[in-house]
């Protein structure tokens, strides 16, 4: 397998994808280490990194629609421990992707959210509070199903 740095950009220690439009540089992660920075805009990352992981975006879109019932800003199970929600619908161009990670909130502004991270970043996104919090849920719902439905696969093996 080729070398590909861009599979490198997202990992558990990833925790926000955000569009850049600075030149060729098209999205920065923030990860534990800092920021890096990817010529791919943060949808072609998330299609690259689904595919490492063995299915496609629309795949694991597809399974979180079915799993949850919802249709529109849905989570994203990545693989191995990686889940983001995105802030507005995927494919908006300003669309941030907030990876599963410990962190408080609180409104910042009128339709401003300002996200602090364990590790000491902050983060403020432009979009309001009750978003987030909806996203958050949708993203807790979607890791408990797949908890459980594979809690539930090792039950009947047994």
């Amino acid at each position: 397998m080729m070398f590909d740095k861009d599979l490198d950009l997202i990992t558990t220690n990833s925790f926000v994808l955000s569009p850049l439009f600075e030149g060729e540089v098209k999205s920065k992660v923030m990860t534990r280490d800092g920021y890096l920075h990817s010529t791919l805009t943060p949808i072609q990352l998330l299609e690259k990194i689904c595919i490492r992981y063995g299915s496609t975006f629309q795949g694991r879109i597809d399974a979180v629609k079915e799993l949850l019932s919802y249709s529109k800003k849905l989570p994203l199970y990545i693989g191995e421990g990686i889940y983001a929600y995105p802030t507005r619908s995927p494919y908006h161009p300003e669309c941030v992707w907030v990876f599963y990670h410990n962190y408080r909130y609180e409104e910042y502004g009128k339709g401003q959210t300002i996200l602090y991270f364990d590790h000491g970043e902050i983060v403020i996104l432009d979009v309001s509070l009750h978003t987030v919090k909806e996203q958050q849920q949708r993203l807790a719902s979607i890791i408990l199903s797949l908890r459980f439905n594979k809690q539930q696969t090792l039950i009947r093996r047994k």
